[in-house]
């Protein structure tokens, strides 16, 4: 899942599967931030799994990978995606 922002902003986010492994990528302006989860086995094992990525605060990210938690502090002041449409997610 990939969502550019703004043409004139830096804003972007996605959710990647990466060698098996998730990868959430974010920038809301102050500089990009990666995390990746904390999953010893690879996902891509044909097998259902629970993802969800959030921010708990205004100052951290987080992954969550079967109940495995990793998370980031937010950089600098920025504090929102800045997105030319409407954002949907869902199935």
């Amino acid at each position: 899942m990939y969502n550019a922002g703004k043409a004139d902003s830096p804003d972007f986010f996605a959710v990647e599967l990466v060698n098996g492994h998730i990868h959430y990528i974010l920038n809301l302006g102050s500089g990009v931030i990666t995390i990746n989860d904390n999953s010893t086995e690879a996902l891509n094992d044909n097998k259902w799994h629970t993802i969800n990525v959030g921010r708990p605060s205004k100052n951290y990210h987080n992954l969550v990978v079967d109940h495995q938690m990793a998370t980031k502090p937010s950089r600098g002041g920025d504090d929102k995606l800045d997105l030319d449409g409407i954002l949907f997610l869902g199935w």
